[in-house]
């Protein structure tokens, strides 16, 4: 309340300017401060569509200046609505013009954290703590980052749409195998198919509050592509649940996991275990975070079986108002059955997003080595794996369909390997909607 506030006296202190403008229902020519005053007399006496609609009329001013005190003020106007994707819309569109009016940001901030967007809300507040704030507004804006530490009782997430690729069963493109010298043909099943399928995903939590700093946290996903050929139909399922505490201004998270997956109709996979994650601020514009997974998985295949164990460490940074970058390294074990599927892998990302205001664009890369303890037999050699992936994409927060937000992604992945069966590369482009509740 009191960021809102501090919000709220800016905006009364900011210079309007003299532009004159029609105002809707009447054919008297205001300037824009009568306009502005006639909109808060709305707001006062309860009319907040007649303010909204006046607001809206200058957000298409000539005047730079008057579009963004106008598109704030709207913001203002429908957070006390408590319209909060209408607000984001408003702030995103004065920031797309002024990347530098950070009392803009922070309140782009405060409207997404009460949509339930919790991590973009966090990451905004870095961005605008990055470009400096005085020392009254940083005390202000780090008791906001306190209360943005609190999640919602509740959440969800949706996505789908097509995606086109050249790769759908991440297999060989090779028609033999090289067995003792001897080549071995593979069929049709056993190489690299493309096509285009249905891809789908959700997540949704719920917080149940245990005490001071404290609350269970639940969370479910699912993540499915569908094909024409349905033996390369995937579908993953996961699920958690454990506390999560709050101890200054470290999140410590831990929880029970479970996933389940089904490839061509069977099932693939399935396992048990638990997780400990970690996150920090590491000044007032970057974050830390370590990650700890480990589960008992069980595969069709009974030699894959085995415990398997991840850590990974993230560094994420604002390098300004509008550049995010973060870096990612990862460590993996895999303990299966028989030595020839037992593997130990490391690698590492790195990403970049850009803030365009009607856009936000992302590129990532990231390399993984994946070393084997045995040989398979019937080849004579083992894994010693190379893969990059590579992906970019963009999000159209302006171009919103029915509350639907347009993503395009692009992946190109390649995996260099001694074993032929191994060996892939593949293309794959998401076209997609999105919808958070």
């Amino acid at each position: 309340m009191r960021c809102a506030l501090w919000l709220s006296l800016l905006v009364a202190g900011a210079i309007l300017s003299p532009t004159p403008v029609r105002a809707q229902g009447n054919d008297a020519v205001l300037t824009a401060p009568q306009v502005f005053a006639l909109a808060e007399r709305y707001q006062r006496e309860g009319k907040p569509g007649a303010a909204e609609v006046l607001l809206e009329s200058l957000t298409r001013d000539r005047d730079p200046d008057i579009r963004a005190e106008a598109r704030f003020r709207l913001g203002q106007s429908r957070m006390q609505r408590r319209d909060y994707g209408g607000a984001v819309e408003s702030f995103t569109a004065l920031l797309a013009e002024k990347p530098n009016a950070q009392p803009a940001r922070i309140a782009l901030a405060r409207a997404l954290a009460l949509d339930g967007r919790l991590e973009a809300a966090a990451r905004q507040l870095r961005r605008a703590q990055s470009a400096g704030l005085p020392q009254d507004v940083q005390r202000l804006v780090d008791r906001f980052g306190d209360v943005l530490r609190r999640t919602r009782p509740y959440g969800m997430n949706v996505e789908f749409g097509i995606a086109p690729d050249s790769n759908i069963n991440q297999a060989t493109q090779s028609r033999t195998l090289d067995i003792a010298g001897f080549p071995l043909a593979i069929d049709d099943s056993g190489r690299a198919s493309s096509g285009v399928g249905l891809t789908a995903s959700a997540d949704a939590f719920a917080t149940v509050p245990l005490g001071p700093g404290a609350s269970l946290v639940s969370r479910v996903a699912a993540n499915s592509n569908f094909y024409r050929q349905h033996r390369f139909d995937d579908l993953l399922i996961s699920a958690s649940t454990g506390p999560e505490s709050t101890i200054g201004r470290t999140v410590v998270r831990s929880a029970l996991t479970y996933t389940w997956r089904q490839f061509g109709g069977r099932r693939y996979s399935q396992g048990i275990g638990g997780s400990l994650q970690i996150l920090s601020p590491a000044g007032k514009t970057a974050q830390i975070g370590a990650t700890i997974t480990l589960s008992d998985q069980h595969y069709r295949i009974s030699a894959q079986n085995g415990i398997q164990l991840a850590a990974t460490a993230s560094y994420e940074k604002s390098l300004s108002a509008r550049l995010y970058a973060r870096l990612e390294a990862t460590l993996q074990r895999i303990d299966a059955k028989a030595d020839a599927y037992a593997t130990t892998s490391f690698g590492g990302s790195v990403s970049l997003s850009r803030d365009l205001g009607q856009a936000t664009l992302y590129v990532d890369a990231g390399y993984l080595r994946t070393n084997a303890d045995g040989p398979f037999a019937l080849f004579g050699a083992g894994r010693r794996d190379d893969r990059i992936d590579l992906s970019a994409g963009a999000a159209w927060k302006r171009l919103s369909i029915l509350g639907l937000t347009p993503v395009v992604r692009l992946h190109q992945s390649f995996n260099r390997s001694p074993l032929t069966i191994y060996q892939f590369k593949r293309t794959r482009v998401e076209l997609t909607v999105t919808e958070q509740f």
